[in-house]
């Protein structure tokens, strides 16, 4: 076959298609459908990574080239999938060594867009160059096979577990069922190697003082948090002994990116594991021993201990990747040490915290050294050309002055850390009683929750906030609001008290008991007035779980509520870091009949990508750019700006946040679709709403 009739046959598959040079990592070839996915007008010639990923400056860490020229064989093809974060899409990829135009092996990749695919589990475009290499024409062209390398399950984890002196463990994320390795169960006296809810089990032996980080850092991959997690920790053995262990795991995704598998190892930290592997530096175990000896030492008679960690490093992973964020908690870590005074100490703690001990220093000269991190982390710059801004928060304690313990004194430097990150991030905070003081309210606000919650709900309720059409100013709808009254009959705001549920697992069931009792209210009502719509606030961590598309239909039957007159609403920033999860399920959730909302549009970091990418059907303006509408032309054309594009594209637009007619005068003349805000009603109880509802018609 001649190079054009080839290439034509290429530009015509609907999958993505580019090859390279083995040598060079050069793209000889692209198609069409790829440099337009990619907006890309001339790859031939420039090297892959370059034009694909320029924010790298290497080989991508998942190229598959090597380990297909370790094969040194065509014929082997690699499927692995990807989070694609530049288009927001999961792709299922093939890589492939064959033979080109001139005789020569070079790299084919191919992709297909999962969300697209009509089949999920065969890739049917694949099958086409199957076809073509059958043909006995093009037998020169395409010389590979589907021969994949295959192994027994069984027998492999058989010969791991036996093959190492490791603890090997599996998690299936879709049962929550463990299987622990008999080497395991044997010293913890576990209760068998498959185990379900292993976090009662590891409750009973697991040192009191590590069990708040191993559940904190286990808890954030059931919850979809984080993908990888590693924690040191000491565990009761058989014998009755507190031993050391480093826990390492990573998670592992289906091809609709929903947890699959969670695996990993343990491992018994001796004299010999002083060291953290990625940084060189000393340890959490380490840091702990050392903690202890100076407080000890009648030599030392003040003590700094200032805890650092990393601000939104979670966004950091899941825009790149684990190799990106280990290069960032690597270089950091190599840099601060380079500064430190003789009389301080860094150390490695779990996932991005590391802990720095300094002895007898003044809290002036603290202030100093943090500012000089800061300052070094500003010169790096290292990661501007990605577009990120990295910052450290610190909190720090001083002994004896905050505590004479290292349990106590270790809980007020991370009680200080954590203040530090709720109150504005990249800033040093220092152990105070006002912070205990906080944290005390904060853990008492938990408590009274969750008795409420065991109580039937006692001191829950809800009120609703009219939405009303921007030209008749008839009521269309509500937003459904919970408030919370403690045993003091004190109303709490419900932003103190709702980021305390999410915290604590506590959000999934008030959002269930919100949504059945929302729909209960209204049901009898929509028979009346079929146009009525309810909206109901979902938090991310509900929509991350499993089965919350099975709970909400559940709820929505139970109820007899018309699909079709349920609004979701979800804020903008927690669908941006959720996004190539969210997307699934809002496409789901949408085939029902139920509408899918974004709230508070505007105020996250990417809002036009949410407009493009997100499955949304009505976009909530943020009162943030109404309440200066009058004197902002900036606010004014934004509003504008967002209503002509989402108009354009199907998506309806509600205002929040309008207070005033003059405002109302002049959003008007934007023509958003509906209005919410105080000049048509505040929060409100049913019986409010029903009445309005009665005027309207």
């Amino acid at each position: 076959m001649n190079k054009h009739n080839f290439e034509v046959i290429l530009n015509q598959l609907q999958i993505n298609i580019y090859v390279t040079n083995i040598h060079t990592n050069e793209i000889i070839f692209m198609n069409k459908k790829m440099k337009e996915e990619y907006n890309i007008l001339d790859p031939e010639g420039k090297v892959c990574w370059q034009v694909l990923y320029p924010e790298k400056n290497s080989t991508c860490s998942f190229c598959k080239v090597l380990e297909l020229l370790k094969n040194d064989k065509k014929g082997v093809l690699i499927k692995w999938y990807e989070k694609c974060n530049k288009l927001n899409r999961v792709f299922e990829n093939y890589d492939s060594l064959i033979t080109w135009q001139d005789g020569t092996v070079v790299h084919m990749h191919q992709s297909i867009d999962i969300a697209n695919s009509t089949s999920l589990n065969k890739p049917i475009k694949i099958n086409e160059f199957h076809e073509i290499s059958n043909n006995k024409e093009e037998k020169g062209v395409f010389n590979f096979s589907r021969d994949n390398f295959d192994y027994n399950s069984t027998l492999l984890y058989d010969a791991l577990i036996r093959g190492t002196d490791e603890y090997i463990y599996i998690c299936n994320m879709k049962t929550g069922v463990f299987r622990y390795s008999p080497s395991q169960v044997e010293l913890f006296d576990l209760p068998g190697e498959i185990v379900e809810n292993p976090l009662v089990y590891w409750k009973k032996i697991v040192h009191p003082e590590d069990w708040n980080r191993f559940y904190k850092s286990n808890t954030e991959i059931g919850k979809n948090q984080m993908d990888y997690h590693t924690v040191e920790f000491r565990a009761k053995n058989r014998s009755g002994e507190y031993i050391w262990l480093r826990c390492r795991g990573q998670l592992m995704r289906d091809e609709f990116g929903e947890p699959s598998i969670f695996a990993g190892i343990m491992t018994q930290l001796g004299k010999q594991n002083k060291i953290d592997s990625l940084t060189q530096l000393l340890n959490y175990h380490e840091f702990m021993s050392v903690f202890e000896d100076k407080i000890s030492n009648p030599m030392i008679e003040k003590l700094c201990i200032v805890l650092l960690d990393i601000d939104d490093f979670k966004n950091v992973n899941e825009m790149y990747d684990r190799d990106f964020g280990d290069n960032i908690i690597k270089t950091l870590a190599q840099s601060i040490q380079s500064i430190l005074p003789d009389n301080a100490e860094l150390y490695k703690l779990d996932g991005d915290e590391m802990g720095i001990l300094v002895d007898n220093v003044e809290e002036n000269e603290i202030l100093t050294l943090y500012n000089q991190i800061q300052n070094m982390i500003i010169h790096l710059q290292l990661w501007r050309k990605y577009g990120l801004n990295i910052t450290i928060s610190a909190g720090c304690v001083i002994y004896p002055k905050h505590g004479d313990t290292v349990k106590e004194l270790y809980k007020c430097a991370s009680y200080s850390l954590q203040y530090a990150k709720e109150h504005g991030k990249n800033r040093l905070v220092f152990f105070s009683q006002e912070i205990l003081k906080n944290k005390m309210y904060s853990l008492e606000m938990m408590r009274d929750l969750k008795a409420s919650i065991n109580d039937d709900f006692r001191g829950f309720s809800l009120r609703f906030q009219p939405q009303v059409d921007t030209e008749s100013h008839k009521i269309i709808g509500v937003e459904v609001l919970l408030r919370w009254t403690n045993d003091k009959c004190k109303a709490i705001s419900p932003l103190e008290f709702i980021p305390i549920l999410e915290e604590n697992d506590m959000i999934n069931i008030v959002g269930a008991w919100v949504l059945r009792m929302a729909l209960r209210t209204f049901r009898k009502w929509i028979d009346y007035y079929p146009f009525f719509k309810v909206s109901v606030n979902v938090s991310a961590v509900q929509i991350l779980e499993d089965t919350f598309i099975e709970d909400i239909v559940k709820i929505i039957d139970d109820e007899n509520f018309p699909y079709q007159n349920l609004v979701l609403e979800l804020t903008e920033s927690h669908t941006v870091q959720n996004m190539s999860i969210l997307q699934f399920k809002f496409k789901a959730l949408q085939d029902l009949g139920i509408y899918i909302a974004m709230d508070d549009f505007g105020t996250g970091y990417s809002s036009l990508e949410v407009l493009k990418f997100s499955p949304i059907d009505i976009v909530k303006i943020d009162r943030v750019f109404v309440k200066d509408i009058l004197k902002s032309k900036f606010d004014a054309t934004f509003i504008h700006f967002i209503v002509a594009i989402c108009h354009d594209v199907g998506i309806k637009v509600c205002l929040e946040g309008v207070e005033t007619q003059e405002e109302y005068d002049l959003v008007k003349q934007i023509k958003p679709d509906y209005i919410q805000g105080y000049l048509f009603g505040k929060p409100q109880t049913a019986t409010e709403i029903f009445d309005l509802l009665k005027l309207d018609n």
